[in-house]
């Protein structure tokens, strides 16, 4: 039988051999760059959908009362003029992310945005907006502006 302190060194060992070398090597960073792509466009046609389709009105100014998320009682959507320019900067945000345009700033400015419209109602919950907000805020995190980007 081994002492612990040979076991330890052994996994310590195996640690640098195996999962060191994978931590620390190089990868190609264009499947980011193309999820990047593809969510921010993505992101744009969610936007116009919810503008085409009058959903801006019915969701979010013409209800007198909204139900909001145990704990975000205080967030509240805009006034009516306000409502719309802040769909038109989530469709520039999303258009700026997915072209890799300013990422550094869109990316965080565009994951606030949609925990935004996430919080702004309960009874317009979808279980993909909640993704859709973890991957936005997981994707502010990451360097995808470094590849195919247009800075």
């Amino acid at each position: 039988m081994q002492a612990p302190r040979e076991i330890l060194s052994s996994i310590r060992a195996h640690f640098r051999r195996g999962v060191g070398p994978l931590l620390s090597s190089q990868i190609d960073a264009a499947p980011l760059a193309y999820f990047r792509f593809v969510f921010g466009a993505v992101m744009v046609w969610e936007v116009y959908r919810y503008w085409s389709k009058g959903w801006i009105v019915r969701y979010y100014i013409e209800p007198t009362m909204h139900f909001t998320y145990p704990g975000f009682g205080w967030v509240e959507p805009l006034p009516e003029p306000w409502i719309w320019m802040y769909f038109a900067a989530m469709a520039v945000l999303a258009a700026a992310v997915s072209l890799g345009i300013a990422f550094r700033i869109a990316a965080p400015l565009f994951a606030a945005g949609f925990w935004y419209w996430f919080l702004l109602d309960q009874t317009n919950y979808l279980n993909h907006f909640y993704l859709i907000g973890l991957v936005a805020t997981i994707l502010a995190c990451t360097p995808a502006h470094r590849f195919l980007s247009v800075d």
